[in-house]
Order: structure tokens, then sequence, then C-alpha cells
């Protein structure tokens, strides 16, 4: 099925990662973003970062992997190009509660630390195998912060996160 254009309801919301290609028929493995998991479902249309549609055509566990076949992508050569794509969703087709925390929409806040003191702001947000990262900047030097609820208070109304750097978390001249 053909889709026009991409998302416009806003920045889009990263849904996962497309891994490599499952067997002959053009499936793949997904490694969905852990809220997101559910919304990996046939019917649903993903985007690629440069505009292009993937609607899901079928989506199954197998050796708890989440296999999907995308419509139009018929065979391994054709699923094994889609490896690496970041799949995106229109954020006016998500709903969040209220404890969801939408890692897009943090990169710019300003980053405090406990005493209100400035340690910079946050560049980009990188994916970690236990949870995400802060990379705050500030000046010409960089830090990576957990984005850990024992580390880091989120204010998403005012735009600013709190550190509470432990020891060694950010260097001496940081504070």
């Amino acid at each position: 099925m053909a889709h026009e254009g991409a998302p416009v309801g806003g920045t889009p919301v990263r849904l996962g990662v497309v891994g490599p290609a499952h067997g002959i028929r053009g499936d793949v493995v997904v490694h969905p973003d852990a809220d997101l998991a559910d919304l990996v479902e046939p019917g649903r249309v993903c985007w690629r970062a440069h505009g292009e549609a993937l609607e899901i055509a079928e989506v199954r566990q197998h050796k708890q992997r989440t296999l999907v076949r995308f419509v139009g992508i018929e065979d391994r050569t054709a699923a094994e190009a889609l490896r690496g794509t970041v799949l995106e969703l229109d954020p006016a087709e998500v709903e969040p509660d209220e404890d969801t925390l939408w890692v897009e929409g943090l990169v710019g806040a300003a980053v405090v630390d406990d005493a209100g003191r400035a340690v910079g702001a946050v560049q980009r947000v990188d994916d970690g195998p236990g949870h995400d990262w802060l990379v705050v900047a500030a000046d010409d030097r960089e830090a990576m912060v957990p984005l850990v609820d024992e580390l880091v208070d989120v204010d998403m109304e005012a735009g600013r996160i709190t550190v509470h750097a432990l020891p060694g978390l950010l260097d001496d001249d940081w504070m």
C-alpha cells in the first residue's frame, strides 16, 4: 500500500530499529523501544527518516524476538536492505499515558544540579542496552548521564532536568 508524505504531527516518535532479515520471505527482526512494543501491529504505518512509509503486514514472536513483515518487502534481499532503519511514528497517532517520557522532547532541555546551578543542555539522547543516556553539553565539553529515575528528575513543562550528581558522574569542574 502506498502512503503519501511523512508524519505531520510534530517530532516523530521512535518506534524501534530494524535488525537482520529472518528467513527468505522478507521478514525482519524489529527491536521495538520498550514502551512502544505494543504498537508493532499489522496495519500500522511506520516512517523511515527520509519520509518513506512502511506498512506492517504481519507480526509474530519467535524465540523472544519480534518478527515483522512489511507490505511490499517479499524477499531476504529487500528485507536485509532495511537493516538499521529507524522506524518512526507520527506523534499524533500515539497516545502517551501520564508516566510516558518522550526522549525526543528532552533535546535542548536545560540541565541543572541539585542546587539549581546550570550544568549544560541536552545535546542528544543515546540508546543504551539497559537505559538511555543524556548527552549533556556545555562550552566545549560533553558528559553522558544515565537517564534513570535515581539520577535525574525531568520537568517537561519547565524544560529542565535536575541531575543528582554522584561523585564521578560529572567532572569536578562541572560543578
